[in-house]
């Protein structure tokens, strides 16, 4: 594959990431926006004010192979430097995309949405 088409394909699943943040918490564009290819720092951007809706430094895989321990750590990296949650989103073509975030975050979500 090309690298622009490896690009293109990474952007995609980036805006569909950026896209699906700001129609579950009612953000503006200006508040979430994907990271321009090739960029450093987090994958997927945050205004201030998305950060207290979506606390997690975003990194955004769309590979048919991925090395998740990579993309863990560059996602800590991430983390560390902007005080926010490590996430990784990951796909494949025709795939539906995935989360890891850390066992203990995960158990943070599930008592927020416990009834």
């Amino acid at each position: 594959m090309k690298s622009a088409s490896c690009k293109a394909k990474g952007r995609r699943l980036q805006d569909a990431v950026a896209g699906a943040i700001r129609e579950a918490f009612g953000l503006p564009a200006s508040d979430v926006w994907p990271m321009l290819m090739g960029g450093n720092g987090m994958d997927i951007r945050l205004s201030e004010k998305a950060r207290a809706f979506w606390p997690y430094a975003t990194e955004v895989k769309n590979q048919e192979r991925i090395n998740i321990w990579a993309a863990i750590k560059q996602a800590e990296e991430h983390a560390d430097k902007e005080k926010l949650s490590p996430l990784v989103v990951f796909s494949k073509n025709r795939e539906r995309a995935y989360v890891v975030v850390s066992f203990e975050e995960f158990v943070a979500m599930q008592k927020c949405v416990v009834r």
